[in-house]
């Protein structure tokens, strides 16, 4: 493993928690006047944003060099070279380590997730169709649906409940929050069970199953799948052939998986 590139990392890292420390004892500091105070806490806010950038830009260097040689080669290189634009490439190449690896793995079909999410909320009808209720009304006051939103045409969208929960020998088919949100959201896009708004009911329901297990955060307070990845996945998996469908769900249980 890269011994500079990451010990200099931790290094910051603990720079930076040392520095958050002593900036929160200066706040309760009966001297400080409020402005002054106020400037503390826009001191300690920033410095705990570069503490959460960094500690993941760690987290994806130590992940890349668990890999082949030429992953350290490449890292150990690239650090020993002086100029700006080599540290501004190392940290967009650092910061999107798992991007490149998933985009990879998609190519060569070998999309398989480690997935490790314990289902704690097992989706069920009624809350389904009320969360979906609050959603139309939502849209509807925003002008941004009609009538026909969530209308359901059948009893499909029941059907597809139940598939994602239906167990054997007392254990789920689908025993991760992963597997169990990934063929949420692909089940209500590509099979319709609404007269209008598969997509984003599929992609609401995808991210409420997440919030209702405790899952939608990273453990440095980031979004798992953002609003512009959210999008972009919904719209990959409504135009994606039938035939492709375990690759889709690996991908989604992929985007989710990790911590």
């Amino acid at each position: 493993m890269s011994g500079g590139s990451l010990e200099y990392g931790y290094q910051k890292l603990e720079w930076l928690a040392e520095e958050i420390e002593a900036k929160k004892i200066e706040f309760n500091n009966n001297d400080l006047t409020e402005q002054q105070r106020k400037i503390v806490v826009n001191e300690i806010t920033s410095l705990q944003k570069e503490l959460r950038v960094l500690a993941q830009r760690a987290k994806n260097l130590e992940w890349w060099l668990s890999g082949d040689d030429g992953d350290k080669e490449y890292f150990e290189s690239i650090q020993q070279r002086p100029s700006s634009e080599d540290k501004e490439l190392y940290d967009v190449i650092s910061d999107y380590a798992k991007s490149f690896n998933l985009l990879q793995r998609y190519d060569s079909n070998n999309l398989q997730a480690e997935t490790n999410g314990n289902v704690t909320y097992e989706i069920n009808y009624n809350d389904a169709v009320t969360a979906i209720a609050e959603l139309k009304k939502y849209l509807f006051t925003k002008k941004e649906t009609s009538s026909l939103f969530a209308n359901q045409k059948d009893d499909s969208f029941k059907g597809i409940l139940g598939n994602i929960v239906q167990s054997f020998n007392g254990e789920y088919l689908y025993r991760s929050i992963e597997e169990q949100a990934a063929h949420l959201l692909y089940f209500i896009i590509k099979n319709h069970p609404f007269s209008d708004g598969n997509k984003r009911i599929g992609a609401f329901l995808f991210i409420w199953f997440l919030e209702k297990n405790k899952y939608r955060f990273k453990s440095n307070g980031e979004l798992k799948i953002n609003d512009n990845a959210l999008v972009a996945v919904a719209l990959l998996v409504a135009q994606s052939n039938p035939n492709e469908k375990e690759l889709m769900i690996q991908l989604i249980a992929s985007l989710l998986a990790g911590k």
